[in-house]
């Protein structure tokens, strides 16, 4: 103890006795851990809960969100299979409906219901829609729309199918189709676009436009249909 050190030093002024008390006293805490103040201890142990106590609330937060994920993955496998059954019942029946559903004054095509549609009219001289990373089994390719403007109707998007894009790149040739024309097939709404990350098209040029996903309200004012 300190008393022992005092009695032990020799005879020296005052002040550098309480020096050297204090350097002795130090160098002999620290080559005696378990003899250190109790409040170094306490610190300790409550970083310790402290640490613990974070790893707890991250634990249950990720647990709330893979929790919240799965909820959302089977509403969206639900809601799938509801519209597989769906149009399952329309491809079956074939109700025909005609293409005056989308009169100027009705619901835009992405806000009606499924119908097996028929009506006359001509494919406009504007740029094919060319929706970009469409897969078919392995293959990658691009679905192809057109404007297709009904007699008495609102201009819709017809898709005429899928084609495949090499790995160059390189966009497959858009014939046009000229004419009036009569089509009979299912209306349905726009694809779903998934994550909206960067530009949702490129105007590439006047044979087509390449896409990701498919905006009706801004594709109408850019083709002015």
């Amino acid at each position: 103890d300190t008393l022992s050190l005092h009695d032990a030093l020799p005879i020296y002024p005052d002040c550098i006795k309480s020096r050297l008390i204090r350097r002795l006293s130090v160098v002999f805490a620290r080559s005696t851990p378990w003899i250190s103040d109790n409040r170094i201890i306490r610190f300790q142990r409550e970083k310790r809960v402290k640490k613990r106590w974070f790893y707890y609330l991250f634990a249950a937060t990720m647990c709330l969100a893979f929790f919240s994920l799965g909820r959302w993955q089977l509403a969206r496998a639900e809601w799938k299979q509801h519209r597989l059954d769906a149009v399952a019942a329309v491809l079956k029946d074939r109700k025909l409906e005609s293409l005056s559903l989308l009169s100027k004054e009705s619901k835009s095509a992405d806000q009606l219901e499924l119908a097996w549609v028929s009506g006359r009219g001509y494919f406009p001289d504007l740029p094919a829609l060319l929706l970009d990373n469409q897969r078919s089994g392995e293959k990658v390719g691009v679905n192809v729309y057109r404007v297709f403007q009904p007699e008495n109707g609102k201009a819709l998007l017809v898709n005429l199918g899928w084609l495949e894009v090499p790995g160059d790149r390189t966009m497959p040739d858009i014939k046009k189709i000229s004419g009036t024309q009569e089509l009979n097939g299912l209306l349905v709404s726009p694809p779903s676009p998934g994550l909206a990350i960067g530009p949702a098209y490129v105007k590439t040029g006047n044979e087509y436009w390449l896409m990701t996903r498919m905006p009706l309200d801004e594709l109408a004012n850019d083709l002015k249909t």
